[in-house]
């Protein structure tokens, strides 16, 4: 079944006020937008990604020309730096100058991480990442089991991504949403509808929830980037607490079929590391961590942590035991040992040995390396940016 969208202007011009020539080639999808908004009134609406979008601007614009009373949840997992240049929407000055307090503002963490807390009943959930797939889907996938029976989800984002955005769209089994136009002088309308509007609409039904591992499959098209470890985790467990072992197995085949390094790992887990009862880590640290977290993911039972002699005081680390080499308590035939640490005096010490062990190659830890430099990058930037926002408004004011 295919639905009309019937567009609102108003609060588009609006926006246009506010933002000036910033998001022009957005505006048409906005008033589609802001049409829904207007059509379904809801109550209880979710947005993800760019708490700062022009889809955020339209959505508080509406609210404020409908006299909307609903709750309205902003998830950022990136947590964006703040704008601090004056044709640039920043909500949270938006939500103080128009006295909004239904607003809730969620950071850093997956959609995932936040629905338990947020609750069900959501009438309208917009996706507002179509750059960044798969965080499209697996956003509907932690959004879904909250939604309300009619709930509306728009899928936002630039022309560019139109394909990856689609697939959302196509494989989910659900009522399907269109440009209305009243009439055939508005064909010029339809035309700039096809070329620029970015919005992909539907409303859950009756058959969602059936067809739901279609979604799930969905995930095993190429994904634009690789989602944090701790982003999967969160998933993972959200997909773990409210879906079936058939869309479980669908999550980690596609998360296995994303990246060469998991994949890897996971195939010397069903077959070597079923000989080894006990898996113990070479290292700590950051290293240490990350690698935890990703034996986790994977499903490798890790038993604890080895140190060289001498090197740390420490009895537990991210809650598991750790060894001095020397005192390791384990028979060499049950136990292998991975090499965390970039030593070489530890890989010379284990070559030795009569552990079973294994050193990962370098490339192995490119993801770590680059979400540690993120981390990392975001950590200074808002130490910085405060300031920076200082500076700018003082320019602006000379």
């Amino acid at each position: 079944m295919v639905r009309l969208i019937e567009k609102f202007d108003e609060p588009v011009r609006a926006i246009k006020t506010l933002l000036g020539d910033s998001y022009e080639k957005e505006y048409s999808a906005l008033s589609s937008l802001c049409g829904l908004i207007q059509t379904y009134r809801p109550r209880k609406i979710i947005k993800v990604g760019g708490r700062n979008s022009s889809a955020t601007a339209a959505v508080l614009c509406c609210m404020e020309r409908l006299q909307l009373p609903c709750q309205l949840a902003v998830v950022d997992s990136y947590d964006a730096v703040p704008p601090y240049t004056k044709d640039v929407f920043d909500l949270e000055r938006e939500l103080k100058r128009r006295n909004i307090e239904t607003c809730r503002i969620f950071r850093k963490r997956a959609l995932a991480s936040f629905m338990d807390e947020m609750g069900g009943d959501v009438d309208l959930l917009i996706l507002d990442a179509a750059e960044t797939a798969p965080y499209d889907v697996l956003d509907f996938i932690a959004a879904f089991p909250y939604l309300a029976s009619n709930a509306i989800v728009v899928h936002c984002g630039s022309r560019s991504s139109r394909s990856y955005k689609d697939i959302l769209f196509q494989n989910v089994t659900a009522d399907k949403f269109s440009a209305h136009f009243s009439s055939c002088e508005d064909l010029q309308d339809y035309i700039r509808f096809i070329i620029t509007d970015t919005l992909s609409v539907f409303q859950v039904n009756r058959n969602t929830s059936q067809h739901i591992p279609d979604v799930f499959a969905a995930l095993r098209f190429p994904w634009q980037c690789i989602p944090t470890l701790e982003h999967l985790l969160e998933y993972k467990k959200f997909i773990d607490a409210h879906y079936d072992a058939l869309c479980q197995k669908l999550y980690m085949q596609a998360v296995l079929a994303a990246d060469p390094n998991k994949k890897m790992l996971k195939a010397m887990a069903d077959t070597l590391l079923k000989t080894f009862p006990q898996v113990l880590l070479y290292g700590k640290g950051k290293r240490g961590s990350y690698f935890l977290k990703l034996a986790s993911l994977i499903g490798i039972p890790i038993t604890g942590f080895v140190v060289s002699d001498g090197r740390s005081s420490e009895r537990l680390y991210e809650n598991l035991p750790v060894y001095s080499y020397s005192e390791i308590p384990f028979p060499f035939n049950n136990t292998f040992i991975f090499q965390i640490s970039a030593a070489e005096e530890i890989g010379q010490r284990l070559q030795k040995s009569k552990f079973h062990w294994m050193n990962l190659p370098d490339n192995f830890w490119d993801d770590f390396a680059r979400e540690d430099y993120l981390f990392t990058m975001m950590s200074y930037l808002e130490n910085v940016f405060p300031m920076a926002s200082i500076w700018a408004k003082e320019g602006l004011n000379r």
